[in-house]
């Protein structure tokens, strides 16, 4: 089982490994997929992965409420395993993260040719990218929940998993 520390110090939430943004004329303007990446030593670290989801869904619940986008997209690397995932607002207050596709990417030269069947994902999350960039995706306003963070859930948010005596602990700062 975790065990949970407090480092005693507020900071603020964490931002993303990988952050997508929309730059019209070279303005920033919208967020439309965020993602977060591991070595392969996390593969069997189910706690870590875990934090890295729930910050992944929050980030782009947040992009539901503020922006108005309907299905940003969310990237999580474990060593050479891409998984992508789109959030969406499906009904009132109901957000759902649905599992699109997994890939793996090449390692050495050798596996470079085992990409070629995974170029159709790359190509369908560009598909996905552009349709959140566009304009008649956006979120009817009635349906948002934003719903005001609370010092559990921004804890939740910015935790981190370390390694202390051979055990995985959850430590939230």
């Amino acid at each position: 089982m975790a065990r949970v520390k407090s480092c005693g110090k507020k900071s603020e939430i964490q931002r993303p490994d990988l952050l997508v943004t929309t730059i019209p004329h070279t303005t920033y303007c919208q967020n439309i997929a965020y993602g977060e990446v591991k070595s392969s030593l996390h593969q069997n670290r189910s706690q870590s992965l875990i934090l890295d989801m729930y910050r992944l869904t929050h980030f782009s619940k947040s992009t539901i409420d503020i922006d108005k986008i309907n299905s940003p997209i969310a990237i999580q690397v474990v060593g050479s395993r891409v998984s992508v995932y789109m959030n969406v607002l499906i009904a009132k207050k109901f957000y759902v993260m649905l599992f699109l596709y997994n890939f793996d990417l090449p390692l050495c030269l050798d596996e470079i040719k085992n990409i070629l069947p995974g170029m159709k994902k790359l190509v369908s999350l560009h598909h996905a990218l552009v349709s959140c960039n566009n304009k008649h995706n956006q979120v009817d306003e009635t349906m948002i929940n934003i719903s005001k963070g609370t010092p559990l859930f921004e804890r939740r948010v910015e935790s981190r998993v370390c390694k202390d005596d051979d055990m995985e602990a959850i430590q939230l700062c």
